[in-house]
């Protein structure tokens, strides 16, 4: 533990090696407890058992045909949802426990709010940019792009723009976040449709979602976002959306 760092973990498996790599930096607070029990989902999930098992006792044509899904949405997006589904099956249990107060978990539930709406801006903002300035991104379509959105009035939309912009740029050859923080969106939509479901569930049907999230957890490795939805929520990806925003709708 480095106080003077903040929460932070990574699950990761690397060619030749004979661990699963799990790195987690956290305090003594209930978010450091937070950030535990969202890496040791992943470090449980088939996705990273099955990645380790490729990686050590497989040749490079194997390797190739299981890796070859890596950066596509459908495959990567649903590497959040266990660990977010875990997260609030952790926080339940310590307040169940009186272990943490309801103040303890509306901050929870505040900061996973948040986080959302942060990366939907930045999803936004991004694919805004990229519609408009079609890579490469040049100095000449830069300047373009900035009288486009307003290079004289300097608007809060602007502002919010070419800060983000500015962001994009310091990442060098990275496209940017939006692909990254879109597998966190969709960790939150379908873990939050779950765990209501769950929370109004009987105590039988409780632990029966809770055996199939531990089987589905073992064959995460052969899904892709459709049947990850079909498996925990007996809905396709649409329905879900459509059903976490009317939700969302509701509540305000």
């Amino acid at each position: 533990m480095d106080k003077t760092k903040d929460n932070s973990g990574n699950v990761g498996t690397h060619e030749n090696s004979k661990h699963i790599h799990f790195e987690v930096n956290t305090n003594d607070g209930i978010e450091g407890l937070r950030i535990l029990c969202h890496e040791t989902s992943h470090a449980m999930s088939g996705i990273k058992t099955e990645s380790y098992n490729v990686l050590n006792n497989y040749n490079k044509n194997v390797q190739d045909a299981f890796f070859h899904n890596l950066g596509e949405y459908r495959v990567d997006s649903i590497g959040e949802v266990e660990s977010h589904i875990v997260e609030f099956l952790f926080m339940d249990y310590l307040l169940d426990k009186n272990i943490i107060t309801k103040s303890d978990y509306q901050k929870f539930e505040d900061k996973r709010n948040n986080s959302t709406i942060n990366n939907i801006n930045t999803i936004l903002e991004e694919s805004y940019i990229f519609d408009h300035i079609t890579p490469p991104i040049t100095p000449d379509k830069f300047e373009k792009f900035e009288k486009k959105i307003g290079g004289i009035i300097k608007t809060r939309k602007y502002k919010k723009l070419m800060n983000r912009a500015k962001f994009m740029f310091n990442r060098n050859e990275h496209s940017g976040y939006s692909q990254y923080d879109f597998r966190y969106v969709i960790g939150d939509i379908v873990s939050s449709n779950w765990f209501e479901k769950y929370t109004t569930s009987t105590t039988k049907q409780k632990q029966e979602m809770k055996n199939n999230f531990v089987d589905y957890l073992s064959k995460t490795h052969k899904m892709d976002l459709q049947s990850c939805c079909i498996n925990l929520l007996n809905t396709g990806i649409g329905d879900t959306v459509s059903d976490y925003i009317s939700k969302q709708q509701l509540s305000q």
